[in-house]
């Protein structure tokens, strides 16, 4: 671990961002604790996403963690390794490797807010990773935001939206998610959206599922779906098996025009998202 780190105090709530790297020198993991002014009641872990998801979410997970220090909880954000501001590179990612740095950023959230109670926020791809570590910690509370329940169905989205992007051309210059995926197979690689995707990482993903990452131990869960009016037919199953599993389930539907895949790094934050995940957690920790 980096003996360096950065803080920065909040002036209206006396909370503390620290800023270091975890880990040894060229494989360290960046990441940033937020503690209270006082004393931590619990800790939440903040999983999150991948390629074009990680930088417009990015403004959304740092406001959550400085939201939830206001409330006594502390909380730990960090880059997987190959991503953002950590080392490594992108052809390493692999699954196994995202689960293994979320788990090194819980045992240090234990360790700097010195509580065990722990709980976990996925932010869409970034749930199955949320979810893989919470079924390691029996019955800790689970957040997830517009969750990834399946990286098949990441993926045709992730094509798609390079098809969508590419309709101004002419057809001869159009990628098409046939293209894409005979570029994965003959490369080993494509780009969406400017992103690398690996076929060694698509492999490793793409038959996985959230309901199966998390297993069958109840805990709470609270899932958020962005847009819309009433659950997908895919979330409401999702909700479906595990309520029938005994989880304690809470969802909701925020109203939303976003393009996901289209936004950037200036999109504000949800206050009614934050406002209600920083809640339930406070429920889940009294």
């Amino acid at each position: 671990m980096s003996d360096t780190v950065a803080t920065r105090t909040d002036a209206a709530t006396g909370t503390v961002d620290a800023v270091q790297f975890l880990g040894r020198a060229s494989d360290r993991m960046f990441a940033t604790t937020v503690s209270p002014s006082g004393a931590s009641r619990a800790g939440v872990v903040i999983c999150p996403s991948i390629m074009a998801d990680f930088i417009p979410n990015y403004r959304r997970e740092v406001v959550l963690g400085r939201e939830l220090a206001s409330a006594g909880v502390a909380a730990q954000r960090f880059h997987y390794r190959g991503i953002g501001h950590s080392d490594g590179n992108a052809v390493d990612l692999s699954f196994k490797s995202m689960v293994g740095d979320a788990m090194e950023a819980a045992a240090h959230l234990v360790k700097s807010a010195d509580s065990s109670k722990l709980g976990f926020v996925g932010t869409r791809f970034g749930a199955l990773t949320a979810a893989a570590v919470a079924a390691q910690h029996p019955g800790s509370p689970l957040a997830l935001w517009e969750p990834t329940l399946t990286p098949k169905s990441y993926f045709r989205e992730a094509f798609r939206a390079v098809m969508m992007m590419g309709v101004h051309l002419d057809e001869s210059e159009r990628i098409t998610t046939a293209d894409m995926q005979r570029e994965l197979t003959e490369a080993g690689a494509t780009q969406v959206l400017g992103y690398p995707v690996h076929k060694a990482f698509y492999d490793d993903v793409v038959e996985r599922d959230l309901v199966s990452e998390l297993g069958s131990e109840p805990r709470p869960i609270f899932l958020v779906q962005l847009g819309g009016t009433a659950l997908r037919k895919d979330n409401q199953a999702a909700v479906d098996r595990w309520t029938a599993a005994g989880f304690e389930v809470t969802s909701h539907v925020l109203p939303t025009k976003e393009a996901w895949w289209f936004l950037d790094d200036r999109a504000v934050p949800s206050a009614d998202l934050v406002r209600l995940t920083v809640d339930w957690f406070g429920a889940q920790f009294a």
